[in-house]
This record gives structure tokens, C-alpha cells and sequence, in this order.
């Protein structure tokens, strides 16, 4: 660094491509006329001066800013400024950092200042500068009102503790760095001005402090001049500080400080670039050697593909092709002037010709929408045509706008075949089902018709039988006891017991006979109807059993058709008789109702019900039952009626209903 006639050189070597040296001068001179300018109006008689004893280290007074490279060394520097206003008996306001508080009262305890009594006093006032500056600038922006407001009351607040009355204030301020940190030099630069302002009411020495890292790059330069500018003292960082001499020489050499970082910075950033630009053309040799072996690797895969592919541009001209479409059309369009597609006609499965400007490729170039499984058929040269399923989709730039279509299309013909035969063949199994339906459902109506056949002549037969049991053996059994009585005058008295123990017996099997005669054909079902037989057989259900009978019959019941009195008979036989065995109940309730086209019998029992399982399969095949409820069902649907089985842990119920033909009801006599 040499100085010549009031200017100041630094030569700074810089690398770049041509190796060319370039040198950055600044002419100290000028630099002074923008930044050593006498202390502004009012300035002189506020700014106190502190005495070199006061600052032990430094001669700077007034508004000083001070940059470094180096926290410890800055840290001792700003030790000695605030240390040595302490020692004096001067109040000292710090706002500052954690960090920097931290570490400046580590060294002021190494002065052999006791800290702690200090703040007690209220001489020493250390602040976050961050706290402090979300007040003064609340919405980001200094207000000079709140400015003036709050650090007057810190200002008034230490000079009550001052043990030399009407001594300055040494404050150190780091808010300003703060803002220069977050990037909003404008707002650093007015905080400044801010300090300037109220110099002018307060008598305060007032330090500030920048890292010089900050200011790295050549564009900084304005920014930095305009801090110093805002200064009456600059303390260049600390590499320099050998060189002060003089009044002017610190401030130039910190601005040329910041020349000096600036140019580094571009050497480095220079440096860094070129790098980059080697790498750059390193990976652009290498992506495009990557790019030649990736088309190849493209071409050799799109060329064997099983699928039929095509590409065109936004006009629907063809740009390529592979070989499936070739094999598929029957020929090879011009890429570059054939448009739409290489076959020659396009067809809709139907047969119904579609123009090539209506495929659904024209349709997606014009609105973006892709098209999938869309089966046409395409007309070879030959004149055949394959059935096809092709999907499209657009090719977009990076502003997504369609620039083109790929079409990816496969021959199904033998899909097309499958499915002809599997349709046949679906036909044929449907033919053959609804065949072997109406076999079922004749063969089930037979069955029902035979079954219907077999309880006819179940239910003549336990006529016949009972009529048999009642006139023949009913009337020999009669004549026996007839006997017996004439015979009992001739037996001796001692045979006198054997003659009655064989009538009583005798009368036993009259009346045994008598019932199972009834029960196999009740005379009263003939007589008199089923109103009639259904008391009867009740009540003697209920002496047999011991289960209460509630009947609910129609008081004046018309005769039924004999058919259904006959099937509805049978059905409360075997209704109570499952009672009695499965129920467990004590009671059961029979319902007759007889409407204008129906008769509904329903015989409820209050038992342990029915497993729903069991029901459950009943109603499905009418399997997983004993014979009984099958038979009950039977007769009913020979009837064309509906049988339902109701049941749940309150016990079960069996519900009929019966269809009545017209003109039916009311036919036969009187009611029994």
C-alpha cells in the first residue's frame, strides 16, 4: 500500500480466464470529501468527549462506528470503551446481542469491575438490542417519535445513577447491525441519522459496530460509504489498525478495507464460476454422451414393442413410427407428410366409416384430453380390416401446451375371437340352464303333484280305516260286551273278578278304538266342519296332554271347501303335536280367520321357540326339519296358499293362509 500525492493505491491481483491482472484505485482524497465531513450543526456542543484515560485505548469520540473481522478482538476493544466510562464514574447504556453482553462482561469482570453492583446502581444498562428494536421500529420501519421516546427514558433512567453529574453517556448500539444484517440497509442507514437526530438533546458518546463480513461484495461499496458518512470517527477492523496515523487515515483505510474484502469476494465468486463452468462442461459431456446412449437404448425399445405405436406433431403430420405399426397397417406412411394415421380407412366397431379427421387423435390435438381403449377397426391395403383398441395422449411443452400425440394401438383379433366363442358358448350354457330349469320345474311340479296325490289318498285311507275301525271292529267289540253281560249270571263267584277285569278291559279298547278312529278321520269333520272338529280335537289334546288350548274361531263359520277343511285339519293335528313334543310350553293359542279370498290359521305355542339356524335353512330348502312342517308346507302349496314359521325365544308360530276360490265359501250346510 503506497500513498503519492494525496492518493492512496492497492493493487489487487485477480484470476480469471486470461490471466489478466486488474487493479481497483481509490483516491483517498475523495474518498475523504464524501466521508471526513465536519461534525453537522449542533453536533459539536452535544458529543461529549470522553478523556483518553476515559477510553484508555482509543481517542475516538462522538458517533464512532467501528467494523471487525474478529469478535475477541472487537469484544476487547468495546471493553476498554465501555470499561473505561465505568471506571470514570460515567453512566454506560449497551444494546447488544446475547452474545456480545455475554461476552463483554466477561471481560469487564477481568477489568476488575464488578458487574452485578453496576447495573444495581443503574450506571450500567445492558439491553437486547433486538427487544429495544422491535419498539423503535415496531412495523419493521424506525419511527423517530418512538425512537426519541424510548431511548430517551433509558438515557434519563443511567444519568440519575452518573456519579459525575453532567458527564456524557458511552453507548454502545448493535440495532443498526441488525438491520444491515436482514438486509434492509435503507432502515440501518435511518437508524443512523436517528442517533445523529437526538445527539442534538443528549450529551452521549455513541459507538456502533459492523462485521466486515457484511459488506463482501462490490455492490456494498455505496452502502458502506454511506455508513461512514453517517459517523464523525471510523474504527477500521483490526488487521489495520497499525496504520492509523492520522484523523483521515483510519476512515479511508476502512473504506479501503471494504474495497479490498469486496474484490476478494468477486476473485473468489469468479473463481467459483469458473470452477462450476468446468463441472457444467463436464456434466454436459457427460449428459450428452448419456443423451446418445439413452435415444439408442429409446430407439431399440420403441422399435420392439409388441405394441403398435405413433407419433405426431400439433397438425397431425406424422413424425415416427415402429415396426408393430408397419406389421398392423400393411404399409409405411412418409413421416413429415402423411397426416392422422397410416392406415387406410378407419372404422367404428359397428362398420360405420370415420373420417380421419374425426378419430379421436384430431379430437385430443384440439382440446387436451387424452382417449383410452377406444376399439375401431383399421383397413389394411388389402382391402382386410383388423379390430383394434388404441389409446392416446398428448405431448405437452413446459408451458402445457399440446405440441403433438403419441397413439398406442394392438390387434385384438383374437381377443374378439375369444370373446365370439366365449359368447356362443355363454349362449349355449344359457340355452342348456333355462332347459334344465323347465325339466326342474316340471319335474317339481309333478312331484308336488304326486306329493298332493299321496296325502289325498294318505287322508282316504284314514277315512276308510277309520270308518272300518268304527263299523267293523268297533261293532264286534260292541257284541263282546254284549256277550260278557249275558255271560255273567253263569260265572261262579270266584270267577266274578276275572269277568270284570276283562270288561273293563274290554271297554279300554272300545274307547282306545273309538279315539284312534277319530284321530284318524274325525266323523265331525264330515258332519259338521272344522269349527267342530277343531274343538273337539283340542279339548282332547288338552286332556291327553295337559296343555291349555285357547281357542279363536268365528262365532257362525260357513263350511269350507272339503279339500282345504280336510288340509287344515291335518295342520293343527300336527301344529299341537309338535307342541307337545318339542315346545316345552303350557299353553297354546289357535286362530281361525276367514276373509272374502282367504283363511288364515295361525297356532302359537309360548315355548323355547325354534334355533334360528334351523329356521333359517327351512326357509331356504326346507331341509334340517323333521317331516312334519315339510308336510304341513306341502299340503299348503298344494293349495296354492303361503305357510310361514315364525319363531323366537317366546316360542313359535305356525301361520297359514289359504286361498278361497269364488263362489267356495258358503257352499256347503249351516255352520257346526
Amino acid at each position: 500500500m503506497t500513498r503519492r500525492n494525496g492518493t492512496l493505491l492497492v493493487s489487487i491481483r485477480m484470476t480469471h480466464t486470461d490471466a489478466r491482472l486488474h487493479f481497483e484505485q481509490v483516491r483517498l482524497k475523495d474518498v475523504l470529501t464524501i466521508v471526513d465531513r465536519p461534525p453537522r450543526k449542533g453536533e459539536k456542543s452535544t458529543f461529549t468527549s470522553l478523556s483518553d484515560t476515559q477510553l484508555c485505548e482509543h481517542s475516538h469520540d462522538g458517533h464512532v462506528v467501528q467494523f471487525y473481522a474478529d469478535d475477541e478482538a472487537f469484544l476487547d476493544s468495546l471493553s476498554s470503551f465501555i470499561g473505561g466510562a465505568l471506571e470514570a464514574g460515567q453512566p454506560a447504556v449497551v444494546l447488544a446481542t446475547q452474545a456480545h453482553r455475554d461476552g463483554l462482561a466477561q471481560r469487564l469482570a477481568t477489568r476488575g469491575l464488578n458487574t452485578a453492583s453496576v447495573i444495581q446502581q443503574g450506571r450500567y444498562v445492558p439491553l437486547d438490542a433486538a427487544e429495544i428494536l422491535s419498539r423503535v421500529a415496531p412495523n419493521g420501519s424506525p419511527d423517530l417519535g418512538r425512537f426519541a421516546e424510548v431511548i430517551g427514558k433509558i438515557f434519563a433512567q443511567a444519568q440519575k445513577s452518573a456519579e459525575v453529574q453532567e458527564s456524557g453517556i458511552a453507548v454502545f448500539g448493535e440495532m443498526v447491525t441488525l438491520l444491515l444484517m436482514g438486509g434492509d440497509t435503507a432502515a440501518a442507514i435511518q437508524l443512523e441519522q436517528f442517533w445523529n437526530h437526538l445527539a442534538v438533546a443528549r450529551s452521549f458518546s455513541l459507538r456502533c459496530a459492523y462485521p466486515m463480513g457484511g459488506f463482501g461484495r462490490a455492490e456494498d461499496s455505496e452502502t458502506f460509504i454511506g455508513i461512514c458518512a453517517e459517523h464523525t470517527g471510523v474504527i477500521p477492523a483490526e488487521s489495520c489498525t497499525q496504520l492509523m496515523s492520522g484523523d483521515d487515515q483510519p476512515r479511508g483505510v476502512a473504506i479501503l478495507q471494504q474495497k479490498a474484502l469486496a474484490l476478494d469476494g468477486e476473485v473468489a465468486q469468479r473463481r467459483k464460476v469458473k470452477e462450476e463452468l468446468g463441472h457444467s462442461h463436464l456434466e454436459l459431456q457427460q449428459t450428452s454422451s448419456a443423451l446418445h446412449e439413452s435415444e439408442a437404448r429409446y430407439r431399440v425399445l420403441f422399435h420392439s414393442l409388441p405394441v403398435a405405436v405413433f407419433v405426431c406433431d400439433r397438425n397431425a403430420v406424422i413424425q415416427d413410427y415402429n415396426q408393430r405399426a408397419v406389421e398392423l397397417w400393411g404399409r409405411e406412411p412418409h413421416c413429415g407428410v402423411e397426416r392422422h394415421c397410416g392406415s387406410v380407412k378407419l372404422y367404428l366397431p359397428n362398420g360405420i366409416f370415420l373420417p380421419h379427421t374425426e378419430s379421436p387423435m384430431v379430437d385430443l390435438l384440439r382440446t387436451g384430453n387424452p382417449a383410452k381403449n377406444v376399439e375401431v377397426l383399421i383397413e389394411r391395403p388389402d382391402g382386410s380390416r383388423l379390430p383394434v383398441i388404441a389409446n392416446f395422449a398428448a405431448i405437452k411443452n413446459a408451458q402445457g401446451e399440446v405440441i403433438g400425440a403419441v397413439t398406442a394401438f394392438e390387434d385384438i383379433t383374437v381377443r374378439k375371437e375369444a370373446e365370439q366363442a366365449l359368447s356362443e358358448s355363454e349362449a349355449r350354457l344359457r340355452r342348456a340352464n333355462e332347459e334344465l330349469e323347465s325339466l326342474v320345474q316340471q319335474r317339481t311340479a309333478a312331484l308336488r303333484h304326486l306329493s298332493a296325490k299321496l296325502m289325498r289318498l294318505k287322508d282316504e285311507e284314514h277315512r276308510r280305516i277309520a270308518r272300518n275301525l268304527h263299523d267293523s271292529l268297533g261293532q264286534y267289540l260292541a257284541s263282546v260286551k254284549m256277550n260278557l253281560a249275558l255271560l255273567s249270571p253263569y260265572i261262579p263267584s270266584d270267577g266274578t273278578a276275572v269277568l270284570t277285569e276283562a270288561q273293563d278291559s274290554l271297554e279300554q279298547c272300545i274307547v282306545e278304538t273309538r279315539t284312534i278312529s277319530y284321530l284318524l278321520h274325525p266323523p265331525l269333520l264330515d258332519e259338521a266342519g272344522f269349527a267342530s272338529a277343531a274343538r273337539w280335537f283340542a279339548e282332547s289334546f288338552a286332556k291327553r296332554s295337559g296343555i291349555e288350548c285357547r281357542l279363536d274361531l268365528p262365532e257362525r263359520l260357513c263350511r269350507l271347501p272339503e279339500t282345504i277343511e280336510v288340509d287344515l285339519f291335518r295342520i293343527l293335528q300336527e301344529s299341537l303335536t309338535n307342541v307337545h313334543r318339542h315346545s316345552g310350553t303350557s299353553s297354546v293359542e289357535i286362530q281361525l280367520k276367514v276373509g272374502d279370498n282367504q283363511v288364515l290359521l295361525t297356532v302359537r305355542d309360548f315355548g323355547r321357540g325354534m334355533p334360528a339356524d334351523l329356521i333359517q335353512g327351512f326357509g331356504a330348502n326346507g331341509r334340517s326339519v323333521g317331516v312334519g312342517l315339510t308336510g304341513m308346507r306341502e299340503r299348503v302349496n298344494d293349495l296354492g296358499g303361503t305357510f310361514e314359521v315364525q319363531s323366537d325365544t317366546r316360542g313359535t308360530a305356525i301361520v297359514v293362509a289359504v286361498p278361497l276360490a269364488e263362489q267356495a265359501y258358503g257352499d256347503s250346510s249351516d255352520a257346526a
